[in-house]
């Protein structure tokens, strides 16, 4: 996690200096993303034709521990009812729509945050 600004550019021009890949003809980059805070959902979906399905939705727990900033304590496997799972499946099935996602499984990790679901 970056502290800021300053330290993020610190580590995106650390990363850039870097050769990180034995392909010589791969070109360097970096991703930079938000930390976000919240609940962390993975919406496991199907689709056919643009007719998308949940299949599965979980609940992961994280945290700190031993030294390691974020340790996976669980996954839990959670029913698809209720209204914040209900908004979770809503917004994962629009992100489907929205990228255009017509056949096959997805597996879709989002953020439930103070201002909504997340990607």
């Amino acid at each position: 996690r970056a502290g800021g600004e300053p330290q993020a550019r610190h580590m995106v021009e650390t990363l850039l200096a870097d050769r990180v890949s034995l392909d010589t003809e791969a070109e360097g980059g970096a991703l930079c993303q938000e930390v976000l805070e919240g609940e962390e959902w993975v919406v496991d979906t199907v689709s056919r034709a643009g007719e998308h399905k949940c299949v599965a939705l979980w609940r992961y727990g994280k945290g700190e521990a031993n030294g390691a900033p974020f340790v996976n304590f669980y996954d839990e496997l959670r029913p698809c009812a209720g209204e914040g799972e209900e908004r979770l499946v809503r917004y994962a099935l629009a992100v489907l729509d929205t990228l255009g996602w017509r056949w096959g499984p997805a597996h879709i990790e989002v953020k439930q945050t103070s201002r909504g679901p997340v990607l």
